[in-house]
């Protein structure tokens, strides 16, 4: 199992889930989920043998938006970086694309950046 929630939705769509890896076999999964705890986009790092590599964590800081199109790009020194879309309640019909990197712990970079709409 990657996430630990399961109870309500957990998204399946196209593009609400993402998997990259680095050369050594260490992999990262992203995905976006409605009714977690904290809703949002949510990640899990794992060893190349398949164990979760520390905990699953929260990956954009505002939660509570309808997050999509998730994607994950991993780098071969561990560092990853993730995307996702954002409606904007305040702007019915626009989302908007974030970026956030993280460091081989899982740690993050730097705050979500809006990359643009």
């Amino acid at each position: 199992m990657v996430n630990t929630p399961t109870a309500d939705v957990q998204q399946t769509a196209t593009g609400s889930r993402s998997v990259a890896s680095d050369a050594s076999g260490y992999y990262v999964v992203a995905w976006s989920s409605q009714m977690q705890t904290a809703p949002g986009t949510s990640s899990t790092k794992f060893n190349p043998d398949g164990t979760p590599w520390g905990s699953e964590f929260q990956v954009n800081t505002q939660t509570g938006r309808d997050c999509k199109d998730v994607q994950v790009a991993v780098r071969n020194d561990c560092t990853f970086a993730i995307t996702w879309t954002e409606t904007d309640a305040d702007a019915p019909g626009t989302a908007d694309v974030y970026l956030r990197t993280f460091d081989p712990y899982n740690n993050p970079l730097q705050d979500q950046e809006v990359l643009g709409q």
